[in-house]
């Protein structure tokens, strides 16, 4: 397990069966990613076990039910001192809350696991514009002042 938030776990994705046909699913929703081969998803996650979790494909579990909802990837660093993350969530789970309340931890994780500046992220979901660092830049001082703020209140 990589981290967990009330809801959701986010794990490292492995070429057992399980993980291969959850891609197949979530690779195949043309709104995502469109037509995949099973050993195109194969290959990508033979090389997911080794490593830093950067750059790695990440699945979101819904704890209750035990069941993959959608993936995540964390970026390394890049030339300007940002990391990116991006979120994909099987349709049927999108618009419930469940993007919103990892996509924080998500960037609590790259901030204080890495020496990233800033970061930015995208989803699938289509309520999360409101949080920081979705579709645009949020620097490590600001996220860590409007957490601070929010902890005040």
């Amino acid at each position: 397990m990589i981290f967990e938030t009330e809801h959701l776990m986010i794990r490292r994705a492995t070429p057992a069966m399980r993980d291969v046909e959850f891609f197949m699913r979530l690779w195949n929703d043309q709104q995502i990613v469109g037509l995949q081969e099973p050993d195109y998803i194969l290959d990508k996650l033979n090389g997911n076990m080794s490593g830093r979790v950067w750059n790695k494909k990440l699945i979101v579990i819904l704890k209750e039910e035990n069941v993959a909802i959608g993936e995540c990837m964390m970026g390394e660093i890049g030339d300007e001192g940002t990391s990116d993350f991006d979120l994909k969530l099987l349709p049927e789970y999108r618009d419930k809350g469940y993007a919103i309340e990892v996509m924080p931890e998500i960037i609590n994780f790259l901030f204080s696991h890495s020496d990233s500046v800033a970061v930015v992220g995208m989803s699938n979901s289509s309520k999360t514009e409101d949080v920081p660092g979705m579709s645009e830049r949020i620097s490590r001082n600001d996220w860590e002042k409007n957490n601070r703020n929010r902890n005040d209140q």
